[in-house]
């Protein structure tokens, strides 16, 4: 394991699953390599979760779901943060007592990137949230530090900025001396993404 090499291992999930397979002798083993363990979730709202498919057959991670998952990952002895995008669909919601009753390490806020007209918010919509749902324990992360901090992979195989121009930089498939050059010359900030994991980025 990764651990093992001194690497640290984190994990980011939707709960879901993990949830309905935390007894299982092979996922426990998995969780107890972990440094990190990150969960998604954008709402309490069941309505919400099912209208954005956070769900399998129309069953969602209920907050008392959450809650176990954190207590048995606080077991472990490891980090547990809650992600939350904010959309037009949940720009409106108070998320911070029940967060705060979860005791997670940090709290991670975002504002959506995307095409979808639907979902996008202002800024000035985005800092209403982050006051509305105040907590020493939240960082939030702007448009602008999301699209040239982040790497994604798609489909095929390439990796993408978080940005509305999903043009591929370079393949995962490459050669590391290619790949390393091609990321060299995008957008992309190594700096930005380093910065993005030291304490107190963005708290006010």
């Amino acid at each position: 394991m990764g651990s093992s090499k001194n690497i640290q291992m984190s994990l980011v999930t939707n709960g879901y699953k993990l949830f309905k397979h935390l007894e299982n002798p092979d996922v426990q083993e998995i969780l107890s390599h972990l440094a990190h363990l990150g969960i998604s979730v954008d709402s309490f709202n069941v309505s919400y979760n099912l209208s954005i498919g956070r769900c399998v057959s129309n069953d969602t991670l209920t907050f008392e779901r959450l809650k176990r998952i954190v207590e048995v990952s606080k077991s472990y002895g490891y980090k547990v943060k809650i992600n939350t995008v904010v959309t037009a669909f949940n720009k409106n919601e108070i998320l911070n007592e029940q967060i705060k009753m979860l005791q997670v390490d940090k709290w991670k806020v975002f504002k959506v990137v995307t095409n979808q007209n639907q979902l996008t918010i202002t800024d000035e919509a985005f800092r209403e949230f982050i006051n509305n749902n105040s907590l020493p324990i939240l960082k939030y992360e702007d448009e602008e530090i999301l699209q040239f901090t982040y790497l994604n992979v798609d489909s095929n195989g390439n990796f993408i900025l978080n940005t509305r121009n999903k043009k591929p930089i370079v393949s995962i498939f490459d050669d590391i001396s290619v790949i390393e050059q091609r990321l060299e010359k995008s957008a992309f900030s190594k700096e930005g993404y380093q910065s993005r994991y030291e304490e107190g980025v963005k708290n006010d």
